[in-house]
């Protein structure tokens, strides 16, 4: 899995990268450890992605329980959307994010390209051109259709313009600040600032955790808990009323 760039790629568009050029065993077993391999080379490239390798791999193989539901022919009742939603769910991702993966993946079927070797099993140089070849090919940029026409991953794929999907963030988000710290006043008066805090209230709250007298003896360093609690000091500038409305009783 070392050979696979996988670098900021989307997870259903690195499955395909893969599934391209790597035929899965037929062998529950071996499809399991292939998806680890490929899990833990995923997690590796996109640290930031999925908590841990173990939750990428749940969502990799989720995807291809996914493709093989939507395009078995003798499967009658197809896994809808909201299916795939509800019995991924449980892993921590948005369902708009589901929801995507589902659309991406129920569009086209994986396709597994065969490489041309040379007599010592290495790839020949050309193939990259042969991949090319067995796709039709269009004048038209993919990312410059009409936004009803679906883009053909594959042709993403092969012409590495898998960053044509990442939108400018200028353009999906607004950059400037919208908080600051005077709120709506002109300019920030230290005195007053000052004056609030020196005279304002004080709320000691006992904490069980908070022991400062935990390391004066010889018998409480032994025995943290038989020293007594902690009082904590919290300064009170404002004071509100939280209500919550009771929630209402089921029927």
């Amino acid at each position: 899995m070392r050979g696979f760039g996988f670098f900021g790629d989307p997870m259903d568009m690195a499955l395909r990268k893969l599934l391209m050029e790597v035929e899965l065993p037929k062998e529950t077993q071996h499809i399991d450890r292939c998806l680890q391999s490929f899990a833990h080379r995923y997690h590796e490239c996109n640290p930031g992605i999925y908590a841990s390798p173990e939750q990428a791999y749940f969502i990799a193989f989720s995807l291809l329980i996914l493709h093989t539901d939507v395009f078995n022919k003798n499967n009658k009742n197809k896994m809808q959307k909201q299916d795939y939603c509800k019995n991924t769910q449980g892993e921590g991702i948005f369902d708009e994010i589901l929801e995507c993966f589902y659309d991406n993946i129920a569009y086209t079927p994986f396709i597994h390209v065969e490489d041309d070797l040379d007599i010592n099993g290495e790839r020949i140089i050309q193939h990259k051109s042969k991949k090319k070849s067995i796709f039709p090919r269009s004048s038209m940029d993919p990312m410059k259709r009409p936004s009803k026409e679906p883009v053909d991953p594959y042709t993403l794929i092969i012409d590495s313009k898998l960053d044509s999907l990442r939108p400018n963030l200028k353009d999906v988000m607004n950059l400037e600040e919208h908080f600051n710290y005077i709120g709506t006043a002109l300019s920030l008066n230290l005195d007053d600032l000052q004056r609030t805090f020196f005279r304002t209230g004080v709320l000691q709250i006992i904490s069980a955790r908070s022991r400062p007298d935990a390391f004066m003896s010889d018998k409480t360093v032994m025995n943290p808990e038989e020293a007594h609690p902690g009082i904590v000091d919290i300064k009170i500038t404002k004071v509100g009323l939280l209500w919550r409305k009771d929630p209402k009783k089921k029927k």
